[in-house]
């Protein structure tokens, strides 16, 4: 099954020019003013293929043709399988592996985040966490939560194994908190894909691909690992000032800069389905 959804965002060209008395905006909406990044060593392309994918698919006809196919150079992977082949890992092993090697990834994407948008943790009113390659309890949300000083009020959400389009209806569901509740919000989207490799199917052996080896072939082509967070906080939010600088004190100068006119204003979200695949 195909799912494709989108996000709607605006970025003023200006200012925002306050609404006249007796005009309130028709709903509350949430922006998008904090954001960061953070992943693990490269891997180069050409070499995954020479060291590790181009033995386990010797006898695919096309494989090495879907493999250049997908027209990446570098990557970056917690497990480099040239180097650690873990596809004979149980479970268990792998999701060890996870929260080891997924946690101080998230850990510093959350905390670039805030830093971006100058917000301490202690204001984060729900923490979401969204991933498909990993699980646990307690989990990312709790571990995060406490090492970064969040408020033990802190709404936590896991939004798990929806696939790459996750990031969307997360961002929905926080995006809506923010407007409802007035109070910000960080999601953290966070894949290690390296951690799944699968041991060769007994057909593969014999020289034949079944469909699931093809898929786990086009699978690690073009997917790697990585953490995002984003930070969101109501329309007209005043953020404190980033770490490192001194608050404006209220006697004088410019107060702080609200959030309207800051970053992305979350317009919509919307998502369409197609059954017939």
């Amino acid at each position: 099954m195909t799912h494709a959804a989108s996000v709607l965002t605006h970025t003023p060209a200006a200012p925002a020019v306050p609404r006249p008395a007796g005009r309130p905006r028709t709903r509350p909406t949430a922006r998008v003013v904090g954001q960061a990044h953070v992943v693990p060593a490269p891997m180069h392309q050409q070499d995954l293929w020479d060291r590790h994918f181009s033995t386990v698919f010797a006898d695919h006809p096309f494989a090495e043709k879907v493999w250049r196919s997908a027209g990446i150079v570098t990557r970056h992977g917690a497990v480099n399988p040239a180097v650690e082949d873990i596809s004979h890992w149980t479970t268990g092993d792998r999701m060890r592996r996870y929260h080891e090697e997924a946690l101080p990834l998230g850990l510093r994407a959350v905390e670039r985040a805030l830093a971006d948008a100058g917000l301490p943790a202690a204001e984060v009113g729900l923490f979401a966490v969204v991933s498909c390659t990993g699980y646990g309890t307690p989990g990312l949300d709790i571990r995060i939560s406490e090492q970064l000083g969040m408020s033990p009020q802190v709404q936590r959400l896991v939004v798990g194994h929806m696939g790459c389009y996750a990031a969307i209806p997360g961002l929905g569901a926080v995006s809506d908190y923010v407007a409802a509740r007035q109070k910000p919000a960080v999601m953290l989207c966070l894949e290690l894909t390296s951690l799944h490799p699968q041991p060769p199917s007994a057909t593969l052996l014999s020289g034949k691909a079944t469909e699931g080896d093809l898929e786990q072939l086009v699978a690690h082509a073009i997917f790697a690992d990585a953490a995002a967070a984003v930070v969101l906080v109501p329309e007209g939010h005043h953020p404190l000032a980033p770490a490192g600088l001194a608050a404006v004190p209220p006697s004088g100068g410019a107060a702080p800069t609200p959030a309207r006119g800051r970053g992305l204003e979350v317009v919509d979200v919307s998502a369409c389905t197609d059954w017939s695949t």
